[in-house]
């Protein structure tokens, strides 16, 4: 169960990097790490417009969530099963703006981090 959840955590952090091209240290607010984080998406995943929006309010919003819980007080374990329910309703919310085409890339690409993230950790 814990290398489980260090896994979704390193999956978390993975899919939020999308690509070594954003770097979250170097973007500190909510709102830059939600932009680089949608303009990826836009590319990865042909947004429109009105999704690439959509999808920016949604990624602000749970990186406002993130911060919030990584100066919160309590327990690694807590933090991570909070973790891991925000992710589980951001994916409902994108899979309510994404088309079912963007959604199984969107699904594909999470995937391929959660790979790298496992690999990465199995070197350590």
């Amino acid at each position: 169960m814990k290398s489980k959840v260090c896994v979704v955590m390193m999956l978390a952090g993975c899919f939020f990097l999308m690509t070594n091209a954003v770097n979250a240290q170097q973007m500190k607010s909510a709102e830059d790490r939600a932009k680089a984080l949608t303009d990826k998406m836009k590319e990865k995943l042909s947004l429109d417009d009105s999704q690439y929006q959509k999808v920016y309010d949604v990624n602000l919003k749970y990186a406002k969530q993130n911060d919030e819980l990584a100066v919160a007080s309590g327990d690694k374990k807590a933090k991570a099963e909070k973790m891991k329910s925000q992710f589980e309703a951001k994916d409902k919310e994108m899979k309510g703006i994404l088309n079912a085409d963007q959604y199984k890339k969107y699904e594909s690409i999470k995937q391929e981090l959660k790979s790298e993230a496992e690999t990465h950790k199995m070197k350590k």
